[in-house]
């Protein structure tokens, strides 16, 4: 009878050790799933945070490209407003325009002693040309000396051309000068040349 109970006694105590040992391993399995379940969601929440950062970067990049295409057309329409522009005239067209409105003019111009003819040949005419600065011009241009005498309020009087004097060939020998053939009786510093006049100097033997 005792023999029994002891049997039965070790047979409860080996089923409360199997059930403790039962409720231990389902303890560790709940835990190592729940584990398991915090894990997979940080994870799942960090995957999202990194999408959601890629998809703000683009969108920011987008803009701003966007930005910079919508203002390529304004540069380009300020680049052909600027080319539309016409150019201010440039100071060789307005000389070329003045030059054609005031076209050269010229007289024959005739200096001559009584024995030769030192110069003959068609000259420009300056504006207010007259017999005088005419004959100083070309005589200068070609190295020929003039002596004169008196002022521009009194008037000029030509004294010697190419080293002929008045006086020279006598006592009424001097330099005189002709407008298209005519002996003219005023200061030649007075006597307006023209276009086409014939301007004469001579040295005459008497007056």
């Amino acid at each position: 009878m005792n023999h029994k109970k002891l049997i039965a006694g070790l047979l409860c105590l080996f089923l409360l050790i199997s059930l403790t040992a039962c409720g231990e391993e389902e303890a560790v399995q709940s835990s190592a799933s729940k584990t398991f379940t915090a894990l997979t969601s940080a994870e799942s929440t960090e995957t999202e945070s990194q999408v959601q950062s890629q998809t703000e970067s683009q969108s920011s990049v987008s803009s701003a490209a966007g930005q910079s295409v919508s203002s390529a057309p304004a540069k380009k329409e300020s680049t052909a407003a600027a080319s539309s522009t016409p150019p201010p005239d440039s100071p060789k067209e307005e000389k070329k325009t003045e030059t054609s409105k005031n076209p050269a003019i010229y007289c024959t111009f005739i200096l001559k002693t009584h024995e030769e003819t030192l110069l003959e040949g068609t000259v420009e005419l300056l504006p207010k040309d007259t017999a005088y600065s005419v004959l100083v011009r070309v005589c200068g241009e070609e190295g020929i000396a003039v002596k004169k005498r008196g002022s521009d309020r009194m008037g000029w009087y030509i004294e010697a051309v190419n080293g002929l004097k008045e006086g020279d060939m006598g006592g009424t020998s001097g330099w005189k000068y002709e407008v298209n053939g005519i002996e003219i009786g005023k200061g030649c510093d007075k006597q307006a040349i023209k276009e086409n006049d014939i301007l004469t100097w001579k040295y005459a033997l008497s007056a």
